[in-house]
């Protein structure tokens, strides 16, 4: 009996991961941006909905703990409800 060939599967499935960890780290940097640099008239951040989506649907682990990590960021800044209209 032959042994399937997943090489190929298992490249997509890292790549997969991959793009999802970059993804999600790059959110992160932007959230810590956004937490480290005030600006004079900040407006809200309205997006933890899709924040929150994001990290209920992601399957990396990793992603889904750097996204997490976002949210807990977001939800700290003084005067950000994060709620969408």
């Amino acid at each position: 009996m032959s042994r399937p060939n997943l090489v190929p599967h298992e490249s997509r499935l890292i790549t997969y991961l991959q793009v999802h960890i970059a993804a999600s780290e790059c959110v992160l940097d932007l959230s810590k941006l956004y937490r480290d640099f005030p600006l004079l008239d900040r407006t809200e951040a309205k997006f933890e909905d899709e924040l929150t989506e994001l990290c209920e649907s992601e399957k990396s682990e990793q992603a889904k703990a750097i996204l997490k990590e976002c949210l807990a960021i977001l939800k700290t800044l003084p005067g950000v409800t994060m709620t969408t209209d």
